[in-house]
């Protein structure tokens, strides 16, 4: 059963679902360990400067709190495969 997201949980749904995709193909054990991923600039524990967290936070109406939080939630397999 798909379930119909609004533009603004799809949007952050797949902010999130990239971000976890190292994870759930195993090739990494945290989500900070992989390198080419921007997950560790949005949680504040390397400084990039290719992302625009102040930016990506407001469209995504995103606290940093709730970037932590939701950040390593398990995504619902049924919302992803509606993504596609």
């Amino acid at each position: 059963m798909n379930e119909i997201l609004s533009l603004h949980d799809y949007l952050l749904t797949c902010f999130h679902y990239i971000h976890q995709n190292p994870l759930k193909a195993k090739l990494v054990v945290h989500l900070n360990d992989w390198p080419y991923s921007s997950y560790p600039d949005y949680y504040y524990e390397r400084n990039g400067a290719i992302c625009n967290k102040k930016l990506s936070f407001q469209l995504l109406e995103l606290s940093e709190i709730d970037f932590k939080k939701e950040g390593m939630a398990e995504l619902n397999d049924n919302i992803i495969e509606g993504l596609f």
